[in-house]
């Protein structure tokens, strides 16, 4: 609710309060910062994600794509491909799409 009234701050502290956070209050965070436009803090909260050992899903992967090709990162965008790879979602038609609207936006057709 407080992400969808652009009020991304009280959604934090919430999220931040949240002992057994899973994939539904991580995503639901991320994807608040997609709504509005917080590329920058959707790829922060994704590390910590990582740095928490939880472990990412879909959902997750193409949200962190989409804020690669928003903030214009071409060599963060690569890593975070790489890391599809190495995670084994690069099988999934959602992910690939993503990663090919990313390079595209960089304008690397052949990566794409």
């Amino acid at each position: 609710m407080n992400v969808k009234c652009g009020d991304e701050g009280s959604t934090r502290i919430v999220f931040d309060g949240i002992c057994g956070r899973d994939w539904t209050s991580w995503n639901a965070m991320i994807s608040g910062y997609f709504e509005n436009w917080e590329c920058s803090e959707r790829l922060r909260l994704f590390f910590s994600m990582r740095e928490c050992c939880f472990e990412q899903d879909l959902m997750t992967m193409t949200s962190v794509i989409s804020a690669c090709k928003v903030v214009g990162n071409g060599r963060l965008a690569r890593a975070v491909h790489g890391y599809v790879a190495k995670m084994g979602y690069g099988d999934d038609d959602s992910v690939d799409n993503s990663l090919i609207q990313m390079y595209t936006r960089f304008g690397s057709c052949g990566e794409a």
